[in-house]
């Protein structure tokens, strides 16, 4: 951690710091601190695919769900092919999903945007996949089904 600290001190202008630097947040799951210095890094790098992924999980972990489903589109839009793109905005959705029903003062609206962000997650997952949105929730990951959002599922046999 203190290299990266360093690093950053240094040279204020090095993204790449920001970004191992909040990586190093994560471990310690000081979300704000990581937040903070993802979003450095995306302000000296408007394409730094892998802050916006990680901003994104750490807006989940804040609660904050309009902006990790910004950060997860905007991976997405930067790279639309890419499996750990799709991993990571699938993650961060799934976050969404999740701190939306604490966030929203209207029970309505928070149902809403939960299940909005829900089949999201699911479709972004289905796209890392390869596999149609409705076979995503038959998928076999690992040996156990899942569900959007990556919980898994009560077993079904595949007929």
């Amino acid at each position: 951690f203190e290299d990266f600290d360093m690093s950053v001190k240094k040279d204020e202008d090095f993204a790449i710091g920001y970004f191992y630097r909040g990586r190093m947040q994560v471990v310690f799951k000081d979300w704000a601190s990581a937040e903070s210095d993802f979003s450095r890094a995306v302000a000296l790098d408007a394409d730094f695919r892998g802050a916006y992924q990680w901003r994104g999980i750490a807006n989940g972990k804040l609660g904050r769900h309009e902006h990790a489903v910004r950060d997860a589109e905007t991976d997405v839009s930067l790279d639309p092919n890419g499996a750990l793109t799709h991993y990571y905005a699938a993650r961060a959705l799934a976050l969404a999903s999740s701190a939306v029903k604490e966030a929203e003062a209207d029970p309505k609206r928070a149902e809403s945007l939960a299940e909005q962000y829900g089949r999201r997650a699911v479709e972004v997952e289905a796209a890392r996949l390869g596999l149609q949105h409705d076979q995503l929730v038959t998928h076999r990951d690992s040996g156990r089904q899942r569900r959007p959002g990556g919980r898994p599922a009560h077993h079904r046999k595949h007929q």
